[in-house]
């Protein structure tokens, strides 16, 4: 019985080391493609379909931020998701306040209009902050195929975190270089282009 159960323990942590192994593979692969882009719409595409593909979820968007509006930039099996700018949901500012992964049951349509028209019917939800130098930069939400919000694995919420964090350090740097490459480009008093960039 005790050979039994030492084998059993074994081959579960072997799983488990596997999985974590895979998991970290993942996460250097994704900031790898990362460096080397600097849109943050394709750096929004690259994580979203990092974390699809790694963990199956259903549906998932992730939302830019900036000054409190919120705006759609990558989806999948979302159709018609608007890139319009819209004040950001309640549970986006609840999550940007935990800085943790919150799991939601379902959304409330008043309180979340912009995710609930996105997602509509959504259930089992994680919503992972995007969050750089202390400011909101966006978040990650995705739907999970679980019944129970509650049964969904500590490992999947700390990778999706880590995915949330390393997405949000390299869109705030994209956001930071484009900026230095506008000030280089451009008279800082009139904003006309400069020689610099004529060239």
């Amino acid at each position: 019985l005790f050979a039994l159960a030492t084998s059993v323990f074994s081959a579960m942590n072997e799983r488990e080391l596997r999985q974590r192994r895979t998991d970290l593979e993942s996460l250097v692969q994704v900031g790898t493609r990362l460096d080397d882009v600097i849109d943050p719409v394709q750096q929004a595409r690259i994580v979203l379909a990092a974390v699809m593909d790694r963990f199956a979820f259903t549906r998932g968007v992730v939302i830019g931020a900036s000054n409190g509006r919120a705006v759609v930039l990558a989806s999948q099996e979302v159709p018609d998701a608007s890139t319009a700018p819209a004040d950001a949901d309640a549970i986006l500012h609840r999550a940007w306040e935990r800085r943790t992964v919150l799991p939601v049951r379902s959304l409330d349509a008043d309180a979340n209009p912009t995710l609930a028209s996105l997602l509509p019917r959504a259930r089992n939800l994680l919503v992972a902050p995007m969050v750089a130098d202390g400011r909101p930069v966006g978040a990650i939400v995705v739907e999970h195929r679980s019944r129970d919000i509650r049964a969904v694995e500590r490992r999947v919420l700390s990778v999706l975190a880590q995915f949330a964090a390393i997405a949000a350090l390299n869109m705030r740097n994209a956001v930071l270089l484009r900026h230095v490459q506008d000030l280089a480009e451009r008279d800082s008093l009139t904003g006309v282009a400069n020689r610099y960039m004529f060239q």
